[in-house]
């Protein structure tokens, strides 16, 4: 009897725990389609869609999510397939830069970092595949914030981040929060290969050219920029402009030789890759104990605002960057 009611309390509990789980997925994708269905596995719940319109123009074929909890380890398998019909945005055509599926797998758990202290270790990958490019990421890094103290559990944890990230706050409590939440980068790797994501850029480059000269022709979405006739010559002006950033960051900072060096590099090859065809490139970062950065400087850093060079400069002197082809 005692074995029995054991064995019933010990399923009730996996029953309740995927559950939980299966909400957690539901709570945090509602925004992609309401119609999630899920199906609770022991220690894990799988969540899918298909069919749904991401955003005008681009439909998630299938979108699956895998959340899975073992030895209070969080793992996210996150995967889309994309099927895009015509995305314009701004009179551009972004179509061909949408990629036909993605991938992701994260791993993270929370550790006492100190006495007081608790933070979250996450180690991320994510497989980006069209036509025109590969693209693998990987990170490992450490967040650190005030309200994980108040948690005992991964899970916990998870929820209460989520839940931040998903409520808009005021916007001065806003930053307050994001200034507070700090992300150790141990190390990062970008791999890249890309088939002709030169001709996309240059048919981008040929349109905003096209719009600043005709502002209404953003309107015009059939448009077909392979008409433009803006000259090859132009384009690497253009681009060569990118070493602008070296002059910019070397001012604030008075980079070293070899970390001046390392940007010259990366902005070689990246203007490679937008003039090249069939170009491959892996970029290796392996990070200081300095090399904390706070949610506010990253997403000033991904919009490219007023502290973009602050936070490309911190990089640049606290980590150690290896680029191979």
């Amino acid at each position: 009897m005692r074995l029995c009611c054991a064995l019933l309390l010990y399923l009730f509990s996996n029953m309740c725990f995927a559950t939980t789980l299966a909400h957690y997925i539901q709570a945090q994708t509602y925004e992609i389609s309401p119609d999630m269905t899920c199906k609770n596995e022991r220690h894990k719940a799988i969540c899918s869609v298909e069919n749904v319109e991401w955003i005008d123009g681009v439909v998630a074929k299938k979108f699956q999510y895998v959340l899975e909890l073992q030895d209070n380890i969080l793992t996210k398998h996150r995967y889309v397939e994309f099927y895009t019909r015509n995305l314009n945005f701004e009179g551009y055509n972004l179509t061909a830069l949408v990629p036909d599926s993605i991938l992701c797998i994260e791993k993270s758990n929370l550790m006492q970092i100190s006495k007081v202290s608790k933070g979250m270790y996450v180690q991320t990958e994510c497989t980006l595949k069209s036509s025109a490019y590969h693209i693998v990421v990987h990170t490992n890094v450490t967040t650190t914030h005030p309200m994980y103290n108040a948690t005992n559990d991964i899970l916990e944890a998870h929820f209460l981040e989520s839940e931040k990230f998903r409520q808009p706050l005021q916007h001065q409590d806003d930053e307050v929060w994001q200034k507070d939440y700090k992300i150790a980068i141990k190390n990062a790797t970008i791999w890249i290969k890309s088939t002709n994501l030169n001709e996309i850029l240059f048919d981008l480059y040929k349109r905003e050219q096209h719009i600043a000269t005709n502002i209404a022709s953003q309107d015009d979405k059939d448009y077909r920029i392979m008409q433009d006739s803006v000259p090859t010559k132009d384009y690497l002006t253009f681009l060569q402009q990118l070493f602008g950033i070296l002059d910019r960051v070397n001012e604030q900072a008075n980079l070293s030789k070899k970390e001046q060096q390392n940007l010259s590099n990366v902005l070689h090859k990246l203007i490679t890759i937008a003039t090249t065809p069939n170009q491959s490139l892996s970029l290796s970062v392996k990070g200081s104990d300095k090399l904390v950065l706070s949610l506010y400087e990253l997403e000033g850093f991904v919009a490219i605002n007023h502290n973009f060079f602050d936070v490309l400069t911190k990089i640049l002197k606290y980590s150690h960057i290896t680029i191979t082809q």
